[in-house]
């Protein structure tokens, strides 16, 4: 475990029944025992794409609070963080997960649906295009997966 990951897992731990962040949706008080287990949650989602310890996470999210569980569980299964505006260009977005060889791309639907138009090459030489528009896609071995969220 990675020091920024047990950092957060005993924050999860140590301030477990104290607001974490209050959700979107109606500013409900999150905990952190509540941020714990989706952070796990996001972890193992991303572990069943296929992401291994070290794989690049390119997340083009709006700021908002279900954001910090996907950060957190970047950093619990110990992914690499890889943290761009929302507000870059598609084209801008694909070029910086072909430069940074991200596995997943978690973005908002509306970058989601221009991604594949937007494939660049990247200064390494690769070029990296979206799977598919779809929720999460796994349809083509070694490409990185766009996912946006719910």
């Amino acid at each position: 475990m990675t020091a920024l990951a047990g950092l957060v897992a005993r924050a999860h731990r140590a301030f477990a029944p104290h607001p974490a962040v209050l959700d979107g949706a109606g500013g409900r008080p999150v905990r952190f025992s509540e941020l714990g287990a989706r952070a796990r949650s996001a972890a193992g989602a991303l572990a069943r794409l296929g992401l291994r310890p070290g794989d690049r996470v390119l997340i083009a999210l709006d700021n908002r609070a279900e954001t910090l569980p996907l950060e957190h569980g970047v950093w619990l299964g110990g992914f690499v963080r890889v943290a761009v505006g929302s507000r870059l260009h598609p084209r801008e977005i694909a070029e910086i997960a072909a430069d940074c060889a991200a596995s997943v791309v978690v973005c908002e639907r509306t970058a989601a649906g221009a991604l594949p138009a937007a494939s660049a090459p990247s200064r390494r030489g690769r070029s990296w295009t979206p799977c598919s528009t779809g929720r999460t896609s796994t349809n083509r071995p070694g490409c990185p997966r766009t996912i946006w969220p719910r």
